[in-house]
């Protein structure tokens, strides 16, 4: 999780930069990928959320968790269609009414 947390934070402090703009190199392709999940919520859909910090903490736009409450359940695929591929539980720990929201999940490393 620290590794995926990591790969997100240099993502976001990459594309800060006008160069990486002009020409995402694959690192940096690969970093954002890595550190994306797909939110599966069953019957109500599905979307995508980004690890930010290596304790598992991902976030996703509100709109994917609408209808749940602090708790909810939600399952994070890591690495889709990919050989690593892994599902995790994950709950959502806070919504408000910004456009970005909370999921959680506990992982072992």
């Amino acid at each position: 999780m620290k590794n995926l947390a990591a790969k997100g934070l240099t993502l976001l402090s990459t594309l800060a930069t006008s160069s990486a703009l002009a020409a995402p190199r694959p690192q940096v392709l690969q970093a954002g990928k890595d550190a994306t999940a797909l939110e599966d919520l069953g019957e109500r859909g599905s979307g995508t959320g980004f690890c930010v910090d290596a304790k598992g903490l991902f976030v996703t736009n509100r709109h994917v968790v609408a209808g749940l409450s602090p708790g909810g359940k939600v399952k994070l695929v890591l690495h889709a269609a990919e050989d690593a591929q892994r599902v995790v539980e994950a709950q959502v720990l806070a919504s408000t009414r910004q456009k970005v929201t909370a999921t959680g999940a506990t992982l072992a490393p």
